[in-house]
């Protein structure tokens, strides 16, 4: 019997996951392929730049870069999933009313809520899913 495998890796840690989305992104910007000679550079370059780094900032940049690379390869064959790419388009263009809405300063508020996002996605990766439900629930508590 033959089974299918709709993911080209497992993913089990929070940077390697962040390295791989950011790479898929990467790749629906730019649909870059890389090259045998290419990949193995990049991977040299990551292994080279992490002996210049120490214990567990060591492991977390070898975590992070070979997730990116592993997601911008992944981009060619499962192609943008539709939570992904509903996701950015409606974060840009709420992003877009942000900066029209508010003029000059309106680009001081989008770089705020895209700081907001990002961190808000690392506490995703990092908190098990109840906690992590219960950060977001506590601003909505705390409003009323």
């Amino acid at each position: 019997m033959r089974t299918t495998q709709q993911t080209l890796v497992d993913l089990h840690h929070p940077t390697f996951r962040k390295g791989y989305q950011e790479g898929r992104q990467n790749y629906f910007r730019e649909q870059m392929i890389f090259t045998d000679k290419m990949l193995v550079e990049l991977l040299q370059c990551v292994f080279e730049q992490s002996q210049q780094e120490e214990g567990e900032e060591r492991e977390e940049g070898v975590y992070y870069s070979i997730g990116q690379l592993v997601g911008q390869m992944s981009g060619c064959v499962l192609p943008c999933q539709p939570d992904e790419d509903r996701a950015q388009d409606l974060q840009e263009a709420f992003l877009v009313k942000v900066w029209q809405a508010y003029g000059t300063t309106g680009q001081v508020l989008v770089d705020t809520i895209r700081q907001l996002w990002t961190m808000q996605d690392q506490l995703a990766q990092t908190l098990d899913a109840e906690t992590f439900e219960l950060m977001l629930g506590r601003g909505m508590e705390q409003g009323r």
